[in-house]
């Protein structure tokens, strides 16, 4: 920057200023400033310009405004001394996810449209709440809410069942405790071939002494808390105090593993009659279509796929020979397990899903009534099965853990292929579970 030159004029004495002769001027200074910085920290003893080259003094009024000090707060001191002020350190938007949310909100605030047509808009499927993978749910974001400040959630999924080693002779059995993670993408979780699960441990099986069979179960629950809290004692540390942890690229973390969801099995109950095993098993065999030769109230180990290929059926083999409320009862109840499985529900889907399922509540009874609700025996007269009642919670377990697809038994059930009927055909059929447990630490150190 070119050097700048400043003169500065002194007053002049007024005796010569009356006489009419060229003024000459007292005092005249002549500063030199390298740099703007400079000229601004002179002192000019309050001198200012009115006008250009015109030279005035400012008269100071005795006991006007004084400015005591130059620490006072000012409102960008109290915009960044609010709880939210380190959000806006990594988001300048914050409590709005981006730049973009922000343009939105503050267009329908300025725009003149009603409250009414503002929640219309707001209420369109592009401005819902959608849940998909397990880190768009409630629970994951309140999670991380809690945690300090640069912690990474690590989902934790257990999933335990029992199965049968042997399909045709020697009734081994085993209880496999598989572990997976929340984090993986849905799409990568959920297919068969990803092997996202891996076998835990597994689970003794007891045999009982005592003679009364009501007492088995409550039994076999306190040996299996005892299990689980022993072995899932190291993701208890770290989903208390968290550990660090490297990912895959060698960044270290501060994880922490909180239970994301834990698949297991529920009881069965079957909604049918001989009549209806008849009419199943006369039906023609269709390509693409599974064929029940012999009925379907019969059958066991019923897996996901097999109620999809009943599905097919039920509703086209009951209309027109059930009474109607019985026909929109089980509608409803189809409908509700359909909307269960969609990959990204969102707020409408919810809403949806909880109408289907009232419609089934209105219309229940009468299949109470024609006894047509069936137990592995007798028909049965309440409501009190395991998997209606988890129906109450689809729509609040989708806000909480996503979508519920990605918590299905199919996968885990497909892990045991791998994680224990394959390994067992490795072993002399005698003291699986060692064996099996060797067979895996060798595949994994290949």
């Amino acid at each position: 920057m070119d050097n700048i030159y400043f003169t500065y004029f002194a007053e002049l004495d007024p005796s010569q200023q009356s006489q009419g002769q060229p003024q000459p001027m007292l005092g005249l200074d002549i500063l030199q400033f390298n740099t703007e910085d400079e000229m601004m920290n002179i002192d000019f003893d309050r001198a200012h310009f009115q006008d250009e080259g015109e030279l005035s003094e400012v008269e100071m009024y005795e006991g006007a405004g004084t400015c005591y000090a130059r620490d006072g707060v000012t409102f960008l001191d109290l915009f960044d001394a609010d709880k939210y002020a380190e959000h806006r350190k990594e988001n300048l938007f914050y409590p709005f996810a981006s730049r973009e949310e922000w343009e939105v909100a503050d267009f329908l605030l300025c725009s003149p449209l009603s409250m009414a047509a503002i929640n219309q808009f707001l209420g369109l499927p592009m401005l819902l709440c959608v849940y998909s993978e397990w880190l768009t749910s409630d629970s994951a974001w309140m999670i991380q809410d809690q945690l300090p400040r640069g912690a990474t959630v690590l989902g934790t999924v257990l999933s335990s069942d029992k199965m049968n080693i042997t399909n045709m002779t020697g009734a081994r059995v085993t209880h496999p405790l598989l572990l997976g993670l929340a984090n993986i993408h849905m799409s990568t979780c959920t297919k068969l071939s990803s092997r996202a699960f891996l076998l835990t441990a597994l689970l003794p099986i007891p045999e009982y002494l005592y003679p009364k069979q009501r007492m088995w179960g409550m039994l076999e629950d306190h040996l299996m808390h005892e299990c689980l809290s022993i072995v899932l004692k190291p993701l208890m540390i770290a989903a208390e105090i968290g550990i660090m942890m490297s990912d895959p690229v060698g960044n270290v973390r501060h994880c922490f593993t909180p239970l994301a969801a834990y698949i297991v099995d529920t009881l069965e109950a079957f909604v049918g009659v001989q009549e209806l095993d008849f009419h199943i098993s006369i039906l023609q065999p269709t390509v693409g279509y599974h064929h029940f030769h012999g009925g379907i109230s019969k059958l066991k180990q019923v897996m996901g796929r097999v109620h999809r290929d009943i599905q097919c059926y039920i509703i086209g083999l009951i209309a027109g020979a059930a009474p109607h409320r019985f026909v929109v009862a089980i509608c409803a109840l189809m409908d509700v397990w359909y909307m269960a499985q969609s990959p990204p529900p969102d707020e409408n889907f919810l809403a949806h899903i909880d109408r289907s399922l009232s419609i089934f509540h209105e219309n229940k009874e009468i299949i109470l009534s024609l006894g047509a609700q069936m137990g592995m025996k007798k028909p049965i007269n309440n409501w009190f099965i395991p998997k209606l009642k988890l129906m109450q919670s689809i729509t609040a377990s989708s806000r909480k853990v996503g979508a519920l697809i990605q918590w299905s038994a199919d996968t885990t059930e497909h892990a045991h292929i791998s994680e224990i009927k394959d390994p067992a055909w490795h072993t002399n059929n005698n003291d699986y579970d060692p064996q099996i447990c060797r067979h895996l630490d060798h595949q994994e150190k290949l």
